[in-house]
């Protein structure tokens, strides 16, 4: 039988974030993630850390954009993002 392979777990730092929805940077990252390549891991705590950044009136993004952007990386319905609790713990 097959060998089964583990899809690539990946965390992403908040600033790549903001690289990729402000600037186009590192889109590839974007396009693979929504392409189900791979399985994108965020902590309650980042997730807050991004809001806030985005909050700030130099990203210009409105609060229905970060809002929206919340939903899609809270999303579990596809298993495409997880919340996990603390990246230190085994």
């Amino acid at each position: 039988m097959g060998k089964k392979t583990e899809k690539l777990r990946i965390v992403i730092d908040t600033n790549i974030y903001i690289s990729f929805l402000k600037r186009g940077y590192y889109r590839k990252i974007l396009d693979l993630w929504l392409d189900d390549k791979f399985e994108l891991l965020i902590s309650n705590e980042a997730l807050e850390e991004l809001f806030e950044v985005l909050s700030r009136s130099k990203f210009n993004f409105s609060p229905d954009e970060i809002e929206e952007l919340g939903t899609v990386l809270r999303k579990s319905n596809n298993s495409r993002t997880k919340e996990i609790v603390n990246l230190n713990t085994g």
